[in-house]
């Protein structure tokens, strides 16, 4: 995704805009709440269509914004229900979210509705939203990395790139918010961590994984040659798929264990 620089350059200076200072003397349903709750809508505003660019058909971030909006303009008025559960929607919104660029913009839009009952959650609001302009930033340097891992496996001989692609498909399959890239002049996969690496050697292609991996599955990988970080597939036998799959989900969780407050 191509950042628009110029739409969303004001959002990194407004990670706690002069509006939000002295917070502690805000009073609810006050002139200054409302105040508030105008200045966090004009930030999730902004890095909206973020979000919307990659959920056309979820609108509940949109639907948040909406409504916290209307009321900080004295056009409607709002209850704990219905605050409650426009703000649960944005939360659930950013959970099925694929990128932390959206997944950001999402929790940005759930702040900003839960104005209306704490205050402080404007501040929310300004925070994600420089998140995720930093995620958005990180995406589009990973999709020109892309590109070199699409070059390696063009480079490589026309009869084995099936097989390349094939390795790379099931690496993002099951891992799709793994940052692509090449490490050591091989395509590489990073989540919470190093996660794995693969390629094309004279006799096999081998997958890397940190250990411990490779040896708590030695059972599974009887008939392959292995070292203590990397399997080796024979390049005349097909890949096998489900046990691929294993190995780097068993590398996910060991990174997501060990890494339990990372975004």
């Amino acid at each position: 995704m191509k950042i628009n620089k110029t739409k969303y350059k004001n959002v990194n200076s407004e990670i706690l805009p002069e509006t939000f200072k002295n917070h502690q003397v805000v009073t609810r349903n006050s002139p200054k709440h409302r105040l508030w709750a105008l200045e966090a809508v004009k930030i999730a505003e902004k890095v909206l269509p973020i979000f919307e660019k990659e959920n056309l058909e979820d609108n509940r971030p949109c639907l948040a914004i909406k409504a916290i909006k209307s009321w900080a303009q004295g056009k409607r008025e709002l209850g704990m229900k219905e605050v409650r559960k426009l703000s649960l929607g944005a939360h659930a919104a950013a959970r099925e979210c694929k990128t932390d660029a959206a997944r950001f913009v999402a929790r940005a839009a759930g702040h900003a509705v839960a104005t209306w009952h704490v205050p402080t959650h404007a501040i929310g609001a300004p925070r994600y939203a420089r998140k995720a302009i930093m995620a958005l930033s990180e995406q589009s340097k990973s999709v020109s990395l892309s590109k070199e891992v699409d070059l390696y496996i063009a480079q490589a001989p026309k009869e084995l790139q099936p097989k390349l692609s094939e390795i790379r498909k099931i690496i993002k399959q099951i891992a799709p918010q793994a940052v692509e890239s090449m490490s050591y002049r091989m395509p590489h996969y990073s989540y919470k961590g190093q996660l794995a690496w693969f390629a094309l050697m004279k006799n096999h292609i081998g997958l890397y994984l940190p250990p411990p991996v490779v040896a708590e599955h030695d059972r599974d990988l009887i008939g392959y040659k292995t070292t203590k970080s990397s399997v080796h597939f024979p390049l005349d036998k097909k890949l096998p798929v489900n046990l691929i799959k294993k190995l780097v989900r068993a590398r996910i969780k060991k990174n997501e264990a060990n890494n339990k407050g990372v975004q």
